[in-house]
This record gives C-alpha cells, sequence and structure tokens, in this order.
C-alpha cells in the first residue's frame, strides 16, 4: 500500500477566485485575485456544457457581484482564464 500525504496549502487560491454565497439563490459576488495583467472571460457553464452567462473582465476588475437568478436551480461551473469552481444555485 502506498501512502500519500495531503497538505491543505495546495488547495489555496490565492491566485484565483472565490465565489460567495455559495450556494447562492442567485445573486453571486466572484472575488478575483489573480496577478495576471490582461482582460479575462468570465463564463458559466450548466451542467450539460451551455453557457448560460459570460462577460470580459478588465485587468482592474478584482470583486464583481453577478444575477443568476434566472437561472434554474443546480449545479453550475464558474470558469475564468483555467480557474474553475462550482456554484450550486438553489
Amino acid at each position: 500500500m502506498s501512502q500519500y500525504s495531503v497538505n491543505i496549502n495546495n488547495f489555496s487560491n490565492q491566485n484565483g477566485f472565490h465565489i460567495y454565497p455559495n450556494p447562492s439563490s442567485g445573486t453571486v459576488t466572484i472575488i478575483y485575485s489573480s496577478t495576471v495583467n490582461k482582460n479575462q472571460m468570465v463564463a458559466v457553464y450548466n451542467i450539460l456544457g451551455e453557457v448560460v452567462y459570460s462577460e470580459i473582465w478588465n485587468n482592474s476588475i478584482r470583486q464583481k457581484t453577478i444575477d443568476l437568478s434566472h437561472l434554474r436551480r443546480g449545479l453550475y461551473l464558474i470558469c475564468i482564464g483555467d480557474e474553475t469552481r462550482k456554484l450550486i444555485l438553489g
């Protein structure tokens, strides 16, 4: 049997983004903490892989609230650049 050590620091989002509240009833705040100095595509995907929201954020945006209340309850993926997070709408 092999043994592996997992360090909680491996799961840090220091260079990614955070979503709150999660789960959400529809209005979500995204705090973007990346040091990338270029515009980023923000996309929300439903469980079928369809884009249900997208926007280009310029490099000066570090926090934004988006309204997803028009979407059905369920699991969604929020992608910014090469970072992805799960969002539950309920």
